[in-house]
């Protein structure tokens, strides 16, 4: 007789299902409760299931910490609370809950790694075909989207300005970089040949081709920089101190260029640049004499850092920034924006010192245990290229996240978040096997319980 087979679902894979599925709520007008609600639901189920098993370490606390003091600042008194606000926050704390109840294995990790890629390359696929046949959105994908989804492809197509995926031409960036960083840590960390490694290399310079095709400046540039940083950081070298040598010297440019931004900021330069750029390329102006080359980001800065030094302690309360907007517009949408496009800037201004380190905070933790995972699987040495790989994709994305944040506002949109939680997943679990393998009283050393349907 056979044996009855079961497909085992866990917190790791549904949260990577909801990750790459979640862009039709906003194409098909779905509200946020409607769409995050059974993924809150499922996630509920699992801590059912969990029988009291799950394993707290330090990266869940901080990821806890994250959402619980966006949340208090969202809902303090002089904060400006919105619907979409709610809807952000929302999406972050669901996420962190599956960060929380999270416990994946090698197979778990493997099986997303997959899913992962595959959706990777199949919306490449689909970038560069609506690329070079924009008929195909215009007479079949655009009629099924919600009117709201078509007003954006019209401004998308019209302005050149990524590939929509109904209405949202960001997510599909995230996809191809997610395809970019697996595809080349596994490359770099298996060396030599193996098997699916063309299909690997054909991945890669797939993703890469829809992240250059898709006319995005901020994930562009972000994405050369962690790509950069993987080639010059080696992932396959064991000198851990040429490594530390290497990333200090990638903090100090990070640093270097932070003082220089806020210099030019407090100079007003910034602005002035801006202008003698138009003018040496002939880029068109809004009606109200806004430049339109950073859509106004240079302007949006200097209000943000001005109003962060008239209240540098407590801020002037989350989502406020918008009130103190009179004439930044952005000639893109020909509306007045709301958010900085700098997600450092808008913590300072609108939560102050407090706020940004409480935020902020256990955002460079997680990154900094990130580095200490990779370091030790270094010294320490491990088989488990899986885990290996997973580390490096958490860093890779985290540094992505963390650099993009710099020129758009990726904290206030709801999708980016559950790609955060797989990075941090991702984290967890090669902490867990670093512990594992080296470790014979380990902590980690527990059943884990997982749902089967």
């Amino acid at each position: 007789m056979d044996k009855k087979r079961y497909v085992t679902i866990t917190p790791l894979l549904a949260i990577t299902i909801f990750a790459i599925t979640s862009f039709v709520y906003f194409d098909f007008n779905i509200r946020v409760i409607a769409g995050y609600g059974p993924f809150l639901a499922v996630g509920l189920v699992f801590i059912a299931c969990s029988k009291g098993i799950i394993l707290v370490g330090k990266t869940k606390i901080m990821a806890l910490w994250i959402a619980v003091m966006a949340t208090i600042y969202v809902l303090l008194p002089y904060a400006r609370t919105e619907k979409s606000t709610l809807g952000i926050i929302f999406s972050l704390d669901t996420t962190m809950l599956y960060v929380l109840i999270s416990n994946p294995n090698t197979k778990d990790v493997s099986k997303t790694l997959k899913i992962m890629l595959t959706a990777a390359a199949i919306m490449s696929v689909y970038a560069i075909a609506i690329s070079l046949f924009p008929n195909l959105y215009y007479g079949i994908i655009k009629h099924f989207v919600s009117s709201e989804a078509q007003r954006i492809i019209e401004l998308n197509f019209k302005h050149h300005y990524g590939i929509a995926v109904g209405g949202d031409s960001i997510v599909i960036n995230y996809y191809a970089f997610f395809g970019v960083i697996i595809a080349l840590n596994t490359l770099m960390i298996r060396g030599g040949k193996f098997p699916k490694r063309n299909y690997l290399f054909a991945v890669f310079f797939l993703c890469c081709l829809a992240i250059v095709i898709q006319n995005r400046k901020s994930e562009l540039i972000a994405s050369i920089i962690v790509i950069s940083f993987l080639f010059l950081s080696n992932v396959n070298v064991t000198d851990s101190k040429g490594k530390w040598r290497q990333i200090a010297a990638f903090t100090g440019i990070i640093i270097f260029g932070a003082v220089i931004f806020i210099y030019m900021l407090n100079q007003g330069y910034l602005s002035r640049y801006e202008t003698f750029i138009a003018q040496l390329t002939r880029n068109r102006v809004s009606g109200s004499g806004i430049v339109d080359i950073t859509s106004g980001r240079f302007m949006l800065w200097e209000r943000a850092w001005n109003l962060f030094l008239e209240n540098p302690i407590f801020g002037i309360g989350w989502g406020k920034f918008k009130n103190h907007l009179t004439d930044t517009y952005n000639v893109f949408n020909d509306g007045q924006l709301s958010n900085v496009h700098n997600n450092y800037l808008q913590l300072l201004c609108e939560t102050g010192l407090i706020g940004f380190g409480l935020i902020t905070a256990p955002l460079f933790y997680i990154l900094y245990s990130t580095f200490r995972r990779i370091r030790k699987f270094r010294n320490r040495g491990t088989n488990n290229y899986i885990a290996r790989v997973a580390a490096s994709t958490s860093l890779s994305f985290q540094l992505f996240f963390l650099i993009i944040s710099f020129i758009d506002p990726v904290w206030y949109k709801m999708f980016v978040w559950p790609f955060y939680g797989i990075a941090v997943i991702l984290l967890v679990y090669s902490e867990y096997e670093a512990g594992l393998a080296h470790d014979s009283d380990s902590k980690y050393k527990r059943k884990i319980h997982a749902c089967s349907y």
